[in-house]
């Protein structure tokens, strides 16, 4: 089985987000904007790519009955990918509901927690950047920022996983 890491980063703003939106309600929203993706194969570094190249990509280089998915947050990564994409792996691993297992629900299990207490490097920050940002609205160099923001978030959920999964059934 392929393991593949996904981080989607999305527009959003002072009042459409998930953190006054529920995940559901954003991804489904007409305002739901994708702006990249972060992808992992395996313990190989991860690259981001655009809307039009990450289409080609699910539909002619993955066989999604043969992938296990790990993402932190499984319920915004895999739904945007069932919805926006009508794509389904075989199996999700999600370190938000490991770390939840693991570490407790009230350890504070923010991506950036995580990385912090279990020693995998740094989150950064560069998402807060992005605010009000669509797509049209980045510079190249802005672009390729985000997208190095969105590979280290789905290397650190990788280290994650390999820390977690030993340590659940």
């Amino acid at each position: 089985m392929d393991v593949i890491g996904l981080d989607f980063e999305t527009f959003y703003d002072d009042t459409y987000s998930l953190s006054k939106m529920t995940t559901e309600a954003y991804v489904r929203d007409p305002r739901f904007e994708m702006i990249l993706v972060s992808v992992k194969f395996d313990d190989s570094p991860a690259f981001w790519l655009l809307r039009d190249r990450f289409e080609h990509f699910i539909e002619h280089e993955v066989d999604w009955s043969q992938v296990a998915l790990v993402e932190h947050h499984a319920h915004f990564d895999g739904l945007v990918l069932n919805h926006h994409f009508n794509k389904r792996p075989a199996l999700h691993i999600d370190t938000l509901s490991m770390a939840r297992v693991i570490d407790g629900p009230k350890a504070g299990n923010s991506l950036e927690d995580l990385c912090v207490r279990h020693g995998v490097g740094v989150k950064g920050n560069y998402v807060t950047f992005a605010k009000g940002k669509h797509l049209a609205d980045f510079s190249v160099a802005e672009l390729h920022a985000y997208g190095q923001y969105s590979c280290n978030d789905s290397d650190r959920t990788y280290d994650l996983a390999n820390i977690f999964l030993p340590q659940l059934p």
